[in-house]
């Protein structure tokens, strides 16, 4: 029996990612209060924003409403001349990786016809 390398690799990062899940979750319900420990796992969003003109903006946070106040600002360098900005979508939380990794293939899209059906797939609960 031959079993490619690429295989081998994928069932041990799904064996280590399972272990790893199972540890957060044993970490959680060993705590005092399952909500602090919940709270300690960074979750981000992907978010849209765009200005009066149309113009669109594509970025992620781990707090969206604190940084679309930033924006609005002027703290960040290309948004800074071009807002005010409003909030058009958020994702659902993930991680860091995943969320990077979804910014990028709206960012790819550069608002074409692609654009639309990615947002719907990667859509999350309005933010309140």
């Amino acid at each position: 029996l031959i079993i490619p390398l690429s295989g081998i690799v994928g069932w041990i990062k799904r064996i280590f990612t399972v272990k790893f899940h199972i540890l957060l979750v044993a970490q959680a319900f060993s705590d005092t209060t399952l909500a602090s420990s919940c709270k300690s796992i960074k979750t981000y969003r992907c978010y849209l924003i765009q200005n009066a003109n149309g113009k669109r903006y594509i970025g992620l946070a781990e707090n969206v409403a604190v940084r679309l106040q930033d924006h609005n600002a002027g703290i960040s360098t290309y948004t800074a001349k071009h807002g005010p900005w409003e909030l058009q979508w958020t994702s659902y939380e993930m991680t860091l990786s995943e969320a990077r990794k979804v910014e990028n293939l709206l960012k790819k899209q550069k608002g074409g016809n692609g654009l639309q059906p990615l947002l719907h797939k990667f859509q999350g609960q309005p933010i309140t």
